[in-house]
């Protein structure tokens, strides 16, 4: 390839596609696609730039018109190459696009720029460790009457004290402190940023900012991507983005739903850390009874986090209800690991911190 005649932002796509390329089981399509091409005399360079133009018009439709991917609409595009996305067939493919549209918004837009999975690996890398520590000294901070309320509205509190159906409950109920109620999230990250304002470098004040926005979301997994996490539908709001978790890499299955807080920096989509597994369609439509409908979109309906703390309420009570729970009992062994992820053994972590 003769890379130095392409534009940065390709440059991008072809990372991906080369990717794609390695990764035979979950893009087998794609490798297909490319040998066709190769065997009907198609050099290198003309069949990666096909490749390049099938996947920028996916990447305009997910930007652009706030459509999700769908893998299967990928490959379809590939399989009519070397018929482009806006020439029409009888395949049923959708040529709602124009090559015009694609160029300006993706192959010729300088401001455009692709992370390629070990781009995303790398910063998920250096990221994680940070939020966390961002995550367990602000909640040393908060108070008795912040843990209470957030108890209250997830159903926890049982006669005035703090009790829980399993390990799990713990760090769900302290990433509800500090995420679910927008104005109190705001509150805590002020008083952080207060309390360390000649401390923080750069990165963490981006971090405290990106946790500003984090916004909650229910997630639907499509595809599991090797190392890097899972390529997800956020079914509050239709976006698909690439959900950055390790271990979620290896268990995820295509199907599974899952809700959590999401925060979004440098391009890396993370779970804050307390996430609930969708167990089965009974639990999904417990879920969807609880969200807002109407004109308006789930985050202005959701401003206070109302909608946040019953969707985890419902999830909190479908578990509970699987589990035959009759009665909840503590979370944590004090001398196990705390379930917030800190490393830390519960007794030296939330449990010390923890009035109850």
């Amino acid at each position: 390839m003769v890379a130095r005649t392409i534009p940065e932002q390709r440059q991008g796509l072809r990372k991906i596609i080369a990717e794609q390329l390695k990764m035979r089981r979950e893009w087998s399509f794609v490798g297909e696609t490319y040998e066709r091409l190769r065997s009907a005399g198609f050099s290198d360079e003309e069949v990666c730039n096909l490749l390049m133009k099938v996947l920028a018009t996916e990447y305009y439709r997910e930007i652009m018109r706030q459509q999700p991917f769908e893998p299967a609409r990928y490959e379809l595009g590939l399989c009519r190459l070397p018929l482009l996305p806006w020439q029409a067939d009888e395949s049923g493919y959708p040529c709602d696009v124009t090559e015009q549209e694609v160029s300006e918004t993706i192959l010729d837009n300088p401001g455009f720029h692709l992370q390629t999975v070990d781009e995303v690996i790398e910063h998920y890398r250096r990221l994680r460790p940070q939020l966390t520590r961002l995550q367990d000294a602000i909640l040393h901070r908060v108070s008795r009457e912040d843990i209470m309320a957030s108890g209250q509205r997830l159903g926890l509190v049982h006669e005035g004290i703090l009790m829980f159906d399993g390990e799990d409950d713990t760090a769900v109920l302290m990433d509800h402190i500090l995420y679910a109620d927008p104005r109190a999230r705001r509150r805590h990250l002020e008083a952080h940023a207060r309390a360390h304002a000649g401390e923080l470098s750069d990165e963490e004040r981006a971090l405290l900012a990106a946790m500003a926005e984090a916004r909650y979301a229910l997630m639907r997994c499509e595809s599991a991507i090797p190392r890097a996490g899972l390529q997800v539908t956020d079914l509050l709001r239709g976006d698909s983005f690439l959900l950055a978790d390790k271990m979620a890499a290896q268990t995820g299955s295509p199907g599974a739903v899952l809700a959590a807080h999401v925060v979004t920096i440098d391009g890396v989509h993370m779970q804050t850390g307390a996430s609930l597994p969708v167990p089965d369609r009974a639990s999904l439509e417990a879920v969807i009874a609880v969200v807002p409908s109407g004109r308006w979109g789930f985050d202005e309906r959701n401003a206070d986090g109302k909608y946040t703390s019953r969707i985890i309420r419902a999830l909190l009570r479908s578990r509970a209800l699987m589990g035959d729970a009759e009665t909840p009992s503590p979370a944590v062994s004090r001398n196990a690991l705390c379930p917030c992820g800190s490393g830390k053994k519960y007794k030296r972590c939330c449990g010390a911190r923890s009035p109850w």
